[in-house]
């Protein structure tokens, strides 16, 4: 884990291989100014993070502060041991305001370049993100599914499902709004699997399995999840809302199960007991609820109210809130897997994963399911399993 620097006097830093100068979203108070060593900036992404540039002898990093921005827009790391001088952005600045017109006006100059330039390098970065589905490709592709599917797609006369043929998604995607079928195909393949839409398969001239049409279930969650994560990527600095994390995930999806059908107050919220809370926690879902929980969702945007009454204690929240949330959430994570694995995995596959990762060495011959070691027959398909001498 990255390590913050080390001061020294006078300004001067010691920073070792691994430490970070700053993180992208940190407030800018400072500029480095770079005498020895090389240091890395980037976009901190869940996948993976996208390298903007590198430092290569004398450099000033940070100096974005100096054109106004309050906060770093990349995380700079020391990719050797360097030595910096840390300044005072309004030491800098009032430095700055005693020099020549002439002198304000080139040094203006070139940081607003530097600027320009840096703002470049990122957009072209960001549009060479080699993975499924990049970030900055999430709105764009959520939207076009909403808008196809409102333009060409119909009511089903049996449910309240929009049906839309697959044909229609992949060719107004990819010559009107030049989106890939790809892209396209393994979205569906997520929103099937967090049942959001129905995929149809029909057998084609040679017998194969075929998408044929997508009876899309719930239309205003790719709208609001297009909006939802289109405007927390573009605001300044890292946004936590957008970074998805296991813990604050199942915390919120267990409040939103066991609250559901309570009453809500004039405020929208519903208010639950602290202690049954919990009980359920540790009983249902092995979980230690602890303040660190509600510190975890504050920091996402959720909040909780605290109350109260003698000896009772009671927790409330927007319960609305926090099941949009729930589902965001869970679609952040599956784009995630996608973009690590290269390829969206079915439940089942991934549930051959998890077992084999737990080191379940066996796997039935009908299935290929794992199978614990004694077993005679597989707890997935029923078949017989031949046992393997140890």
């Amino acid at each position: 884990m990255a390590q913050q620097p080390t001061a020294t006097t006078q300004g001067l830093k010691k920073i070792k291989k691994g430490e970070l100068l700053f993180k992208e979203g940190d407030k800018a108070d400072f500029i480095y100014v770079v005498q020895s060593g090389r240091v890395q900036l980037s976009i901190i992404r869940p996948s993976s993070n996208i390298k903007i540039y590198k430092t290569n002898g004398v450099a000033i990093v940070g100096e974005l502060a100096l054109t106004g921005s309050t906060r770093h827009p990349f995380t700079a790391e020391a990719v050797s041991d360097v030595t910096a001088l840390e300044m005072p952005v309004a030491v800098f600045k009032s430095q700055y305001e005693k020099l020549p017109a002439i002198v304000q006006t080139v040094i203006k100059s070139l940081l607003d370049e530097n600027k320009s330039y840096g703002n470049e390098v990122k957009s072209s970065k960001l549009e060479k993100e080699a993975t499924p589905c990049p970030h900055t490709l999430i709105p764009r592709v959520f939207l076009i599914v909403n808008l196809i599917a409102k333009h060409s797609g119909k009511m089903h006369p049996d449910s309240n499902a929009i049906e839309l043929s697959w044909e229609s998604l992949k060719l107004f995607g990819a010559r009107i709004l030049m989106e890939s079928a790809q892209r396209l195909e393994g979205l569906m393949q997520i929103l099937e699997k967090l049942e959001y839409v129905e995929l149809i398969f029909e057998k084609d001239e040679e017998g194969h399995d075929v998408l044929a049409r997508i009876m899309i279930k719930d239309l205003q969650v790719l709208e609001d999840f297009a909006e939802f994560f289109h405007y927390n990527l573009y605001k300044p600095g890292v946004n936590e809302t957008i970074l998805y994390d296991d813990i604050t995930y199942k915390v919120t999806d267990i409040l939103v199960q066991m609250t559901e059908g309570l009453e809500t107050d004039r405020h929208g919220a519903v208010k639950v007991d602290y202690n049954e809370v919990v009980t359920t926690m540790v009983e249902a879902h092995k979980l230690n609820f602890k303040l660190l929980h509600v510190e975890l969702l504050e920091k996402k945007g959720l909040f909780m109210k605290r109350t109260v009454n003698g000896e009772e204690v009671f927790l409330s929240f927007d319960r609305v809130e926090f099941a949009k949330m729930v589902k965001f959430w869970g679609l952040l994570n599956e784009i995630n897997k996608w973009n690590q694995r290269g390829k969206v995995l079915s439940t089942i596959e991934e549930l051959k994963l998890e077992k084999i990762a737990k080191g379940a060495k066996n796997e039935c011959g009908e299935c290929e399911m794992p199978y614990q070691s004694d077993a005679k027959f597989c707890s997935n398909c029923g078949a017989k399993v031949s046992l393997k001498a140890a």
